[in-house]
């Protein structure tokens, strides 16, 4: 059985019962929103889980969805005890299955606009009329890549192309093949591009930033239960041997945050 089929066989054991007890003794899910592939998800999160496992006195499981609608289908019918996911998603968690806010990570989250090292692009404003590859709307970082063009002047699908990929990598490798003249993509997939890839590219600019990504509890999970995962959370600090892990702390998450994030949620209903 190849391992990503593996991984995905996991996602069908959803029958749990969630009462207050469920936070005893069985296995705690870490419901992780599918921005990079299942292997690297489970590779990048390794050293989180394996200290809330510690923490918690319990074992931590790590799973996904092979795209966003099902991960936002998943969080609908609450399959999840934990999700740790984009800010956007957090909210629709909080107002459309009753999730708690738990934690959010320090680190904020911007997207690189990047292009060929020979492109004759200087600034944002020369994408005009030009092909831009881009994750579909409902990714976070795409919403804000749109809100930054528009500021220049730039209105996608009127004067600037969008050629929508599956994910922030397809849309580097569209550029690279010389179907788009710039891509849109998340800040991790820029730390951990091998050099050979990196050499012919540059970054031409940097988006808006936002909130980071917040850990969100299942309704019914016991106060107490929440309460340790947040003390955890807070305490917890990404050793230095991975220094391209996005989530290195965390810090309180508050109402105010969270409804900061209202005006990015309608896409996530298309």
């Amino acid at each position: 059985m190849r391992f990503t089929n593996f991984f995905y066989k996991i996602l069908v054991v959803l029958a749990l019962i969630f009462t207050n007890s469920y936070a005893k003794k069985e296995t705690i899910e870490l419901f992780i929103f599918p921005y990079t592939q299942p292997g690297k998800l489970i590779k990048q999160h390794k050293e989180l889980s394996a200290y809330l496992a510690k923490e918690l006195k319990q074992a931590i499981s790590i799973v996904s969805s092979r795209n966003i609608p099902k991960y936002i289908e998943s969080i609908t019918k609450r399959s999840h005890p934990i999700l740790l996911t984009a800010p956007h998603v957090g909210r629709f968690a909080q107002v459309h299955a009753g999730y708690k806010p738990v934690a959010i990570s320090v680190q904020d989250i911007r997207g690189y606009f990047i292009v060929k090292k020979n492109s004759s692009m200087k600034t944002l404003a020369d994408a005009k009329n030009k092909i831009l590859s881009m994750a579909p709307a409902f990714a976070i970082v795409s919403q804000i890549a749109i809100r930054d063009l528009k500021n220049k002047g730039i209105k996608v699908g009127k004067n600037l192309t969008h050629l929508v990929t599956k994910s922030h990598a397809h849309a580097l490798a569209e550029c690279i093949k010389g179907k788009s003249d710039l891509a849109l993509i998340g800040i991790n997939i820029w730390r951990t591009l091998p050099f050979q890839k990196r050499q012919n590219l540059r970054i031409l600019q940097r988006t808006s930033k936002t909130p980071g990504f917040m850990v969100m509890a299942h309704p019914s999970l016991a106060s107490k239960f929440i309460k340790k995962v947040k003390k955890a959370l807070l305490k917890f600090h990404a050793s230095d041997k991975d220094k391209s892990y996005l989530f290195r702390a965390f810090k309180p998450l508050n109402q105010k945050t969270l409804q900061s994030f209202d005006s990015f949620m309608p896409k996530l209903l298309k």
